[in-house]
C-alpha cells in the first residue's frame, strides 16, 4: 500500500502547510552555501542539508548544525 508516514518539509525543516520561518530558511540556505563552498557537490549537500532540516527547523545555530551536517557526508566508521 501507500506509504503513511511520509512527511514533506520545506528547506527550513517545518512542514508543508505551516508557516516557513525565514530564520531557519536563512540557516538552511547559509549551511547548503557552506558545504559547497567546502567542495561537497550539489546532491549530496542537499542530502545532508535535509538530513538535519529538523535541527535547522529548531532554531539550532549554524556552528551546531554545520559539524551535523558533515557528519551525515563523512560518518564515523
Amino acid at each position: 500500500g501507500p506509504a503513511t508516514n511520509v512527511i514533506f518539509r520545506h528547506a527550513d525543516g517545518t512542514r508543508y502547510g505551516g508557516a516557513v520561518n525565514p530564520i531557519a530558511a536563512e540557516t538552511s540556505s547559509k549551511l547548503f552555501f557552506a558545504l559547497r563552498h567546502m567542495g561537497f557537490g550539489e546532491s549530496e549537500t542537499r542530502r545532508a542539508v535535509d538530513a538535519v532540516s529538523t535541527h535547522v527547523g529548531q532554531g539550532e545555530p549554524l556552528e551546531k548544525i554545520l559539524p551535523r551536517a558533515l557528519a551525515v557526508l563523512h560518518p564515523r566508521k
